[in-house]
């Protein structure tokens, strides 16, 4: 494709991609009801796509084509001149630009931003959000994909849009700052709020919505983040928001791969809500994650259903089935209840 040919729809897609995100600011600034909400978020997330594939472009034009391996440059240009074209997910444009152009996501602090806006996308989308007052978890969500715009922006467009687009980025970077500061200085209010609340909470974990360490987890406490109001009602739904959110890993993908996904059967109630790998519960008052059954041991299992919590040594593989067991045999090996009772039955 003709440089020029190349300017021009680097343009039109980062004009398109400002619209959608001017829309998206207009919409959630005061908004009466949580659907206009729901919209401004994904404007917010169509307008993060179409400014990473304007990038993404303007490096190499054939990258933003999906199956550009399978077509030549004439088609692909057609196609996508006309709109055609099937283009690559944010995923795979946050890998290009981080690969192929050296945009460094990690050290700015906007790994997974991009990550977070699709996902707030698909809340918003799929499920309805929560009547009334728009959630602060979505508030903080929400700023944190306005402020990775506001910083992708001025490090990859600000000084190299093309003609008159610098312009728009220009002034929309001057009223986006004004927005992420009002978004910023709730968040600093509401942490300043909640802090002692915090502090008071004997046991905490990351909440999935909020990602603050402010959720209560213990025996006698439902579950609630102090700092977003988090509730959830069902445990084995609480624990698999944990496990994706906050430990990073994919259901779908994790199965789809023969790997183990980390949620099971609860030994104390009996519901699949037990975590594996909760590491960041409570605190540590001397020898953490020692194995000293006198000491401090870093809990490693966790039930979002009965608040249940354990350790390596409470808690370990059944060494017949490897499924979790505190029951052990004659021989002091671990095994769970049904695998001893088949050891019985076949002496």
């Amino acid at each position: 494709m003709e440089p020029s040919k190349v300017n021009e729809l680097e343009q039109a897609l980062t004009e398109n991609a400002l619209a959608f995100l001017r829309r998206s600011v207009e919409g959630i600034e005061g908004s009466p009801c949580n659907r206009d909400a729901e919209f401004a978020i994904v404007d917010l997330a169509v307008g993060v796509e179409v400014l990473l594939k304007a990038r993404v472009l303007r490096h190499d034009w054939t990258l933003i084509c999906a199956d550009r391996a399978k077509k030549s440059e004439e088609q692909l240009e057609r196609e996508l001149l006309a709109g055609t074209a099937f283009t690559i997910t944010p995923t795979s444009a946050v890998k290009y630009l981080a690969e192929e152009v050296g945009v460094d996501f990690k050290a700015n602090g906007y790994d997974g931003r991009v990550e977070q806006v699709s996902k707030l996308r698909n809340r918003a989308v799929h499920f309805t959000l929560s009547q009334g007052p728009l959630p602060i978890s979505v508030t903080v969500a929400y700023g944190r994909g306005l402020d990775f715009v506001l910083w992708f922006l001025g490090s990859e467009f600000r000084d190299s849009a093309p003609g008159r687009t610098a312009n728009l980025v220009e002034d929309f970077i001057e009223d986006l700052t004004a927005v992420v500061g009002e978004i910023n200085d709730f968040v600093v209010e509401r942490e300043k709020s909640v802090a002692a609340n915090i502090r008071a909470i004997e046991r905490c974990l990351t909440c999935p919505r909020c990602d603050r360490r402010a959720v209560s987890f213990t025996e006698r406490d439902p579950i609630r983040c102090a700092f977003c109001l988090w509730n959830p009602a069902d445990g084995e739904i609480a624990a698999a928001e944990y496990v994706s959110e906050v430990l990073g890993t994919n259901q779908y993908r994790t199965v789809k791969g023969g790997e183990e996904w980390p949620v099971h059967e609860c030994l104390s109630c009996g519901e699949l809500a037990m975590v594996q790998g909760i590491e960041d519960l409570g605190e540590d008052p001397g020898d953490a994650g020692s194995l000293n059954c006198d000491g401090y041991v870093a809990p490693h299992w966790g039930c979002f259903s009965c608040r249940m919590s354990a350790g390596y040594p409470e808690v370990d593989r059944c060494s017949r089935c490897d499924q979790p067991t505190t029951q052990g045999g004659d021989d002091g090996t671990s095994i769970c209840s049904e695998c001893w009772a088949e050891v019985l039955k076949s002496d």
